[in-house]
């Protein structure tokens, strides 16, 4: 649903009194009244904190002044409530408990499930941040409950006009015993800072962590009170947001590695790390410890500038409790970094040199011959485009398409060299991560960063490189990659842009609709609607919409049937098998929806730059889809799939695990696999024109676009 066009509501006001007679004011009548609907709420929600926009300190209103002076030292400007909320020096905090009972109410059934299904998560094997170490030890210690909830908090900026420095800086966070895929569509806003400078964040974050202090939601399932505790216990931002958050110096300082002693030595104007000698790793004590010292002091120890409000939330690992957010140290970091130097004409030289028009000719062609099926919302851009690659983009480079495309092309150390990182971070994606697959990426991360010197120069041996070191560590405290990046929450950022439609108050902008949003939500979930009202409201709100489909167990078989007459005497007895109907009456599909994954047979001609026609099964095998077939009157299998096989071969190339060499079976010799079986879709490079084609497993089902 569209909550911004304002013009588009004043009229829709209009024809909806209209229709309940002339003098009728079933809604009000203009815009303004209509946004007081939701000024109570609003007001019941936030709080503003007021701060000196000369040094930056705090400022307090007592009672009904509307006047005070700035207290700290050697400033003692005056201010008025009106300037400042003119000038936007303020902040606002959003009520955390109202917050959190609001999604918990949407989606409570879910959460009481997966709070059950937490007591029995396998102990040998990380598969979300809620069997990693951290809560894992916070459990078994009795600190947290089983029905206790915690929470994964980010911060950064995000500038809001092009023709000014302004940027929103919100506190957003998620809940992590929600189900994966509903923990990522339901980011709460915490907080909201507003300004051309970047937030003090000793001011900004103390609010948030006061907040969190002694909270505790109580909500109903099936009639009984259930009374949790919300804790802290994952930090996952960009390097920059990381070092204001804990009140380090920046990672271009000395002892900027926050996981580690790593010194570090100014070369060529940046921070470079030889990663020669092991370097100590910092605990919570010693971090404690150096914070107090630089405060008494008035210097920075080891890096740390003093004290930071992080420090006072209840069970929070300061060390640990941070991530090394690898959309940022790894996609945007060290992949692109990587990328660039092999295509940098200055690198022209150099044996790792492939920037030349002949070679990234063949790499683009390679690339964008690529057609990715439904899942990856991104289709392939030329390298030539890469400064305008998103970081979804730079993620599908490195797990999938640069191996392929650059084979032959690179020099074969350099991309020996290269794939110890695909195959480390695609390990560190999985769903399922045992300790020995833990320990392979870490070796392989070490060997990674061990070589780059070796191979590109000691100008190569950066921050993003250093804290690879750190990676496999975070995964086995925090859970694997996709459960603490910041992906969710640079979405959440642009949404939150997307809210501000005039240069006037954009923080009140931006509050006011997430509590419009909420608001609607809340309306749809608990007001008695009748089933066709409901049928208007889902569709204005859903992303998608599905117009002609019918349900077939765990799948949606779209558009519009068609009769089949023309199986041949093999296909049609496997049909007879599967579904348990002698001379069965079937209906063709072209498209199925399965576990929220779009798959297509190969007559649907629509698509012409994706693929979608590929599975994989439970046991490990790859499939083309020929045709999807319905049996109406199926006592078995109603759906099943034509299908031919896609046979992997042997290759003198050492691909990482997750990459197949294949060929579609010649012979064109068809199966019949029900949707039973169907484990996902994995993605297909097609280079026959090379006699090359490739089958790539996908790391986990929760990561899109």
């Amino acid at each position: 649903m569209d909550f911004h066009g304002e013009p588009s509501t004043t009229y829709l006001l209009a024809i909806i009194n209209a229709m309940f007679g002339p003098t009728s004011s079933a809604l009000p009548r203009s815009k303004y009244l209509f946004r007081r609907l939701w000024a109570a709420k609003t007001k019941a929600l936030t709080k503003s904190y007021y701060y000196c926009n000369v040094c930056g300190g705090k400022l307090v209103f007592t009672g009904r002044h509307q006047t005070c002076s700035c207290q700290t030292p050697g400033c003692n400007t005056v201010h008025t409530v009106s300037k400042l909320r003119h000038d936007g020096s303020f902040f606002t905090m959003l009520d955390l408990k109202s917050q959190i009972s609001h999604v918990i109410k949407l989606n409570a059934e879910a959460l009481h499930e997966n709070l059950m299904a937490i007591q029995t998560q396998p102990v040998n094997s990380v598969t979300d941040i809620t069997n990693a170490a951290q809560l894992k030890e916070l459990r078994q210690s009795g600190v947290l409950k089983w029905q206790d909830l915690t929470i994964t908090f980010n911060t950064d900026g995000s500038p809001v006009f092009r023709s000014s420095k302004s940027s929103i800086w919100p506190i957003q966070f998620m809940l992590n015993e929600l189900p994966p895929q509903l923990r990522m569509k339901n980011a709460i806003v915490g907080g909201l800072w507003f300004g051309p400078k970047h937030p003090n964040m000793a001011l900004f974050l103390s609010k948030f962590v006061q907040e969190l202090d002694k909270l505790a939601v109580t909500w109903t399932f099936c009639g009984q009170p259930i009374v949790s505790n919300v804790y802290a216990t994952c930090c996952s931002v960009d390097s920059p947001a990381r070092a204001a958050v804990q009140n380090y110096v920046s990672f271009n300082g000395y002892f900027g590695c926050p996981w580690c002693y790593a010194r570090g030595t100014h070369d060529s104007a940046a921070m470079r790390y030889d990663n020669k000698e092991p370097d100590g790793d910092r605990t919570p004590e010693e971090v404690k410890r150096d914070m107090y010292l630089a405060l008494e002091c008035h210097c920075v120890i080891n890096g740390i500038k003093g004290p930071s409000p992080v420090m006072n939330l209840k069970h929070f690992d300061i060390v640990w409790g941070f991530s090394v957010e690898y959309m940022h140290a790894v996609l945007l970091g060290v992949t692109r970094q990587i990328t660039e130097c092999w295509l940098d004409t200055s690198n022209c030289a150099e044996q790792f040199y492939i920037g030349s028009p002949s070679s990234v000719g063949t790499v683009d062609k390679r690339l964008l011959s690529i057609k990715p099926p439904h899942s990856f919302t991104r289709l392939p851009r030329s390298l030539k485009e890469r400064s305008f690659w998103k970081a979804s983009e730079w993620r599908l480079w490195l797990l999938f398409y640069s191996l392929p495309c650059t084979l032959n092309v690179l020099p074969h150390t350099y991309w020996c060299h290269f794939r110890n990182l695909v195959e480390a971070i695609f390990i560190l994606l999985s769903e399922q991560i045992t300790e020995p697959l833990l320990k392979r990426a870490d070796s392989l991360l070490h060997k990674f960063v061990s070589h780059v010197e070796p191979h590109y120069g000691s100008q190569m041996m950066t921050y993003n490189v250093h804290i690879l070191l750190h990676l496999a560590r975070t995964v086995q405290h925090q859970g694997p990659l996709w459960a603490n990046s910041a992906f969710v929450f640079e979405g959440g950022n642009g949404k939150l842009k997307k809210t501000i439609r005039a240069a006037k108050g954009p923080p009140f902008q931006v509050i006011e609709r997430v509590v419009m949003e909420q608001e609607v939500e809340q309306l749809l979930h608990s007001v008695p609607l009748c089933p066709t009202v409901k049928s208007i409201c889902a569709k204005m709100t859903s992303p998608q919409n599905i117009q002609n489909a019918i349900q077939v167990d765990r799948a949606w078989l779209l558009g519009t049937a068609k009769p089949v007459h023309d199986l041949s005497p093999d296909e049609l007895c496997m049909v007879e098998q599967v579904s348990g109907v002698n001379d069965p009456a079937v209906v063709e599909y072209t498209r199925l929806t399965l576990d929220h994954r779009v798959f297509h047979s190969q007559k649907y001609t629509k698509p012409t730059k994706g693929n979608s026609t590929v599975i994989f099964t439970h046991t490990k095998q790859f499939y083309v889809i020929r045709r999807i077939l319905y049996v109406p009157r199926a006592v078995a299998s109603k759906c099943c799939l034509v299908c031919t096989n896609i046979v992997i071969t042997d290759t003198r190339v050492s691909l990482p695990p997750h990459i197949k060499e294949c060929f579609v079976s010649p012979t064109g010799a068809t199966t019949i696999v029900p949707l039973s079986a169907v484990a996902g879709t994995p993605l297909y490079i097609d280079l026959s024109y090379e006699h090359k084609e490739y089958e790539c497993y996908l790391p986990n089902r929760f990561e899109t676009d």
